[in-house]
Parts: C-alpha cells; sequence; structure tokens
C-alpha cells in the first residue's frame, strides 16, 4: 500500500520535507488548512500517516466530550463513538506524528 499523509503543516514545515520521500514512492500528501476540515480529508485520502499539532487532538476531544454528553453513558454507547471517531481515519493509519511548540 502506498503512503498516503493528511497533515496540517505547510510545505515549508521542517516535517515536510518527508514529502519527498513519500512522493518519490508513490506517496501522496493532503495539506488541511483548518482543522476542522482535517476529518473531511482523512475520511477521503484514508492517510496511512496522520501529521498534526496538539490542537487537532483538543478538537477530536471536543467531538468526543459533545457526542458522549460529557462521559454520561454506557459502556458501550461510548465505544460506538469511540468507533465513529475511529472510522474518519479508515484501517490503513499506521502512524501519527504529533508536533508542537509554545509561541
Amino acid at each position: 500500500r502506498d503512503y498516503a499523509t493528511v497533515t496540517q503543516e505547510p510545505l515549508s514545515h521542517s516535517s515536510r520535507r518527508n514529502c519527498l520521500a513519500e512522493f518519490r514512492n508513490g506517496g501522496r500528501t493532503v495539506i488541511v488548512e483548518e482543522v476542522e476540515h482535517f476529518l473531511d480529508a482523512s475520511r477521503v485520502t484514508c492517510p496511512t500517516v496522520i501529521s498534526c499539532v496538539p490542537r487537532f487532538f483538543n478538537y477530536l476531544y471536543d467531538i468526543y466530550k459533545r457526542e458522549t454528553s460529557g462521559g454520561k453513558m454506557s459502556e458501550e454507547e461510548e465505544e460506538a463513538v469511540l468507533n465513529k471517531i475511529r472510522a474518519f481515519f479508515g484501517p490503513h493509519v499506521r502512524s501519527t506524528v504529533v508536533g508542537g511548540a509554545p509561541v
């Protein structure tokens, strides 16, 4: 399976230098400008690598809290919410790269 990366980092970011290796090996990279569009891009791309900033995981946690009413549900209902979130990424994710620095 070829590499497919979904990232919020611009090509000028130092970690995006990995794109060259991905491109050389037939991979593709989708760059998302807004964190709110990350899940849509992941659903379409079926990434093998997700590269994002911590804000993205805060966004996922906000979705989780909203869907679970702050944790007031059964384990089965909570698992259904988690499976819904997992489904956005597809079955091919091999790794996640997270980075951030204080400004």
